[in-house]
């Protein structure tokens, strides 16, 4: 009797961990957003099962606005099947089956539903598509990013309409400013170190002119300042350097045509906001009595390198994490274009006994479009 008892207790553990055991890997910092929000997971976390990323179903389904009732959501235990309905779609899940129905056609899915730890999981994509939802995965956060196709829509029209709107742009004038915070700490003592940025930049497309006034502040842990002022003009393939840093002579003009490096191009605001649809799903939009909002809801920092920001986007694999990141963007309704962009950015590394803490706050203020800048090129 104890010899038919212990092989029943270990068959049942067998059953039970079958996947816990090597190839089912636990993920709690992978995160479920929908719509810009966070779901509630409590101890239903994300799993990974043979690189594959599985989700929690009721849960996921809940979030996507299906009641949690049998009506909806049936689990039929004899055949270990979920039937979903909602919204005139019909799903019909089987475990361990990577065949599934929707409406009655099959489907194959890329990794079989699951039981673990008594609740079914599958990947997200198949149910939300399913659904209607558009779902990509953000590693930098990391997080299932769920989007409905009325959010997809709303987005891709604001980013159309604006691109249209920038593309007819042929004068403008911005502000933007930047402050940054970084502590070190090696062998017990630490160093930090303060600094700002800013600048005001004024550009005639017509002309393919580009000028730019930097002020720049930087104040160490010993209370030592440091500053200088730089305007620089960019046209075509120069770059016109008026540097009082090092010296207060004038105008230098620099001649980058012998690398085909186009400055003007790579200064003017004419390639901005080029958002690929796979980051919809990173942003929300808001919308008030004037403008919309469109914000991050993760930490996909691939947002800036669409953005233009190439070196602040390159500067973040130095750290070995992104604690924050967030985005935000500021359009006119009326005129459909940029009024003020924001970007936060809080990073960490710790190599060789060193750990670096960095903050990172930055802003631009658009203050006018197509309106007289009166731009003239420096004689050097």
């Amino acid at each position: 009797m104890k010899k038919l008892l212990m092989i029943v207790i270990f068959a049942s553990l067998v059953l039970n961990t079958t996947f816990a055991d090597n190839t089912v890997y636990e993920k709690p910092d992978v995160k479920i957003i929908v719509e810009g929000e966070s779901l509630q997971l409590d101890k239903e976390v994300p799993i990974i099962v043979n690189s594959r990323t599985l989700v929690p179903l009721r849960k996921l389904l809940v979030g996507l606005g299906v009641p949690d009732n049998t009506e909806n959501i049936e689990w039929i235990g004899s055949k270990k099947q979920v039937k979903v309905s909602y919204n005139g779609v019909k799903i019909e899940l089987s475990i361990d089956n990577e065949n599934a129905y929707v409406n009655g056609k099959k489907q194959k899915l890329d990794s079989a539903p699951i039981i673990y730890r008594d609740r079914t999981y599958l990947p997200a994509r198949f149910v939300g598509e399913a659904l209607g939802y558009t779902i990509n995965w953000d590693q930098y956060t990391p997080a299932v990013l769920v989007t409905s196709k009325a959010n997809n829509e709303k987005i891709t029209q604001i980013f159309n309409d604006m691109k249209t709107k920038l593309d007819n742009v042929r004068t403008y004038e911005t502000f933007s400013q930047e402050e940054g915070w970084e502590s070190s700490k090696t062998q017990g003592t630490i160093y930090d170190t303060e600094y700002t940025r800013s600048s005001s930049e004024k550009a005639d497309l017509n002309q393919k002119i580009v000028y730019t006034e930097v002020t720049y502040k930087d104040k160490n842990e010993e209370n030592i300042n440091y500053s200088y002022y730089t305007p620089n003009v960019f046209y075509n393939c120069y770059k016109y350097v008026k540097d009082k840093v090092l010296h207060n002579t004038g105008w230098d003009v620099w001649d980058y045509s012998n690398e085909g490096t186009n400055i003007f191009e790579d200064k003017s605001k004419t390639g901005l906001f080029k958002f690929d649809t796979t980051l919809y799903g990173s942003f929300i939009c808001k919308e008030y009595q004037d403008s919309y909002s469109i914000s991050t809801v993760s930490n996909n920092i691939s947002v800036l390198k669409l953005l233009g920001y190439k070196e602040l986007y390159e500067k973040t694999f130095m750290h070995d994490t992104v604690n924050d990141f967030k985005f935000n963007l500021l359009i006119d309704k009326t005129t459909k274009l940029p009024i003020l962009l924001t970007l936060e950015l809080d990073m960490q590394t710790n190599q060789e006994g060193i750990a670096v803490r960095e903050k990172i706050k930055y802003s631009t203020e658009y203050i006018s479009y197509n309106e007289n800048v009166n731009l003239v090129l420096p004689k050097p």
